[in-house]
């Protein structure tokens, strides 16, 4: 879960498994609340709460009639990180973000002890 406190447009590199291409793209930079889950080799297993880190989205994907995403909102982020520039989170087609809900901490974390043990 994190807090949207900047945004920002910006070109660009990609890291994806073709080629590297350069696109327009928004960045937003993000203050981390809560880690629920993480791999090894995430950007965000070493990244202690509250630290701040940038979260690229493309221009294209926020032409859609998704609900706009919006500075001083929280967000749950759901996806891999491997869809943008390095040491930073990337949001494609493949990812799922949406507005936060309070009420969603203690059941996530509840998941998350059931997923542990």
């Amino acid at each position: 879960m994190a807090k949207v406190i900047a945004r920002e447009a910006v070109a660009t590199t990609t890291k994806s498994n073709e080629d590297q291409s350069k696109s327009e793209s928004v960045k937003f930079t993000l203050q981390v609340k809560a880690i629920f889950r993480k791999t090894d080799d995430s950007v965000v297993s070493n990244l202690p709460k509250k630290q701040n880190i940038s979260m690229y989205v493309f221009t294209r994907d926020l032409d859609c009639k998704c609900p706009k995403i919006k500075v001083k909102k929280s967000y749950l982020i759901l996806g891999s990180d491997d869809e943008g520039p390095a040491n930073a989170l990337g949001i494609g087609e493949n990812s799922i973000v949406i507005e936060w809900r309070d009420e969603w901490y203690r059941r996530l974390r509840k998941y998350q002890r059931q997923t542990c043990d």
